[in-house]
């Protein structure tokens, strides 16, 4: 669950997950698109990252969010 803002009120949004990455950081770039990190690790599967990107046109309320992952961006499964 996410939230976008108007400056006004706030909307509630979905991040579509992929197991087994779950995001843990985002931050808003210049153009107005969105940098999600996401990180894995379990006993069973090692540590990864991967970076996700989400265009600003994408933000709409209600719409679910994702993008796919940055090519190199990565650890392999």
């Amino acid at each position: 669950m996410a939230w976008l803002g108007d400056g006004a009120s706030w909307t509630p949004m979905t991040y579509a997950l992929y197991q087994p990455y779950r995001p843990t950081g985002a931050a808003l770039l210049p153009n107005g698109d969105i940098l999600v990190i996401e990180r894995r690790g379990t006993v069973t599967n090692p540590k990864g990252t991967r970076f996700a990107r989400i265009s600003k046109r994408q933000l709409r309320p209600g719409a679910p969010s994702r993008q796919p992952k940055w090519p190199g961006s990565s650890h392999p499964s």
